[in-house]
């Protein structure tokens, strides 16, 4: 009983909670955070794209960030995007989204990334909307369920990598 009302905790959010903690305990670089915000600000004053959301421990949440460079060559070669995701990069198991543009020799460019906790279709379209993903064209991605609907609010025709594609469709 708290403050006279009864209060469950359910133990898997108490036992991820300490988890969460240990993790920050041990980090092996506590100023990584603080460099990162510095940079993200640095890369906003210079031109690029930096936006954030932190969680309720003040921890960061999503980010997107994208270079000046990485801007050109989205709003140049942005008719075609591949965006697929690389799980478990830091110590809270965000998502990192590499959004690539193929530029005209036919090579994978970075337009911008996107990091979020899961592969969460709000949190992507948030973030294709910051990098100035222009509408139309299309939208490569792994099958995941997010990608309908990032092709649908983005006026795209959606495509499935081959090895999804012969995995989910053929088989």
């Amino acid at each position: 009983m708290h403050g006279g009302h009864r209060c469950h905790y359910d133990w898997h959010l108490v036992r991820d909670i300490k988890r969460s903690l240990e993790a920050d305990a041990r980090a092996l670089d506590p100023k990584g955070m603080n460099d990162f915000m510095e940079n993200g600000f640095l890369l906003r004053e210079l031109g690029g794209v930096f936006v954030y959301d932190v969680d309720t421990f003040g921890r960061l949440h999503s980010a997107v960030v994208q270079s000046v460079r990485n801007r050109k060559y989205l709003q140049e070669y942005g008719r075609y995007i591949a965006m697929d995701g690389t799980h478990m990069v830091d110590k809270y198991d965000h998502v990192l989204v590499l959004v690539t543009v193929i530029d005209c020799l036919g090579l994978s460019q970075p337009g911008g990334i996107i990091i979020c906790p899961s592969e969460d279709s709000s949190i992507m379209m948030k973030g294709l909307e910051a990098l100035g993903v222009p509408r139309g064209g299309v939208l490569h991605t792994d099958g995941g369920p997010w990608g309908p609907l990032l092709a649908e609010h983005f006026g795209r025709d959606h495509v499935l990598c081959s090895n999804h594609w012969l995995s989910k469709v053929i088989v």
